[in-house]
C-alpha cells in the first residue's frame, strides 16, 4: 500500500506533518533543498523541532504509518504549505 493511501484516512497524521513543515519554515529551514551539515545540526539542537518531530512520529506510528527519517523529510518537503511562492 502506498504511503499516501495509508495517510488518506488519517487526518491527524497529515496535520502533524503539516505542523512540522510550518515549524521548520518558521525556523528558517529551506525544505526545498538538501540540508547542509549546519542545517542538520540546527535541526538536532532545536528543542522545538525535536519535540514536533517526536509528536509527528508518534502520531504516524499510532496511525499505523511507518516512515524512516528520509521518507518523513521527503513528505514534509512535498507538502503544499512548504512550497515557496
Amino acid at each position: 500500500m502506498s504511503l499516501f493511501r495509508q495517510l488518506a484516512d488519517k487526518p491527524e497524521a497529515l496535520q502533524a506533518i503539516g505542523e512540522m513543515a510550518k515549524l521548520l519554515q518558521s525556523k528558517g529551514i529551506d525544505l526545498t533543498s538538501r540540508p547542509s551539515m549546519g542545517t542538520l545540526w540546527k535541526l538536532a539542537s532545536d528543542p522545538d523541532i525535536m519535540q514536533a518531530a517526536r509528536k509527528a512520529q508518534e502520531t504516524l506510528n499510532s496511525a499505523g504509518v511507518k516512515l524512516d527519517a528520509r521518507e518523513f523529510l521527503s513528505m514534509v518537503r512535498d507538502l503544499p504549505s512548504s512550497k515557496k511562492d
